[in-house]
């Protein structure tokens, strides 16, 4: 084996070094070095990582607003006016478009 210990291997096998594991970047193109992390948060439908920090902030960050919306923070999505004024800009803009 070419690995050296002190680096990481990722499933694709590339190796990185240990700073870049768990860092809030896709450093292994394929999220292997974030995929066990507790200081992030993988949007649903994207291989978009965050903070954990910026889940449930009232701010999206995830294109699919995963971090938003998901059963851990149902309440501040609700009491948050952005999103709420979103909400409804984006239920008018479908329901114009929607078939008849």
């Amino acid at each position: 084996d070419t690995y050296k210990s002190d680096l990481f291997r990722c499933n694709v096998s590339l190796c990185i070094t240990y700073d870049k594991v768990c860092d809030v970047r896709n450093d292994c193109s394929d999220g292997s070095d974030e995929r066990f992390c507790t200081n992030v948060f993988k949007c649903d439908s994207t291989e978009q990582i965050i903070p954990i920090t910026e889940k449930c902030d009232g701010n999206v960050d995830c294109s699919d607003f995963t971090d938003e919306c998901n059963a851990d923070c149902g309440k501040e999505i609700i009491s948050s006016n952005f999103l709420k004024m979103h909400v409804l800009v984006f239920g008018i803009v479908s329901h114009r478009f929607e078939p008849h």
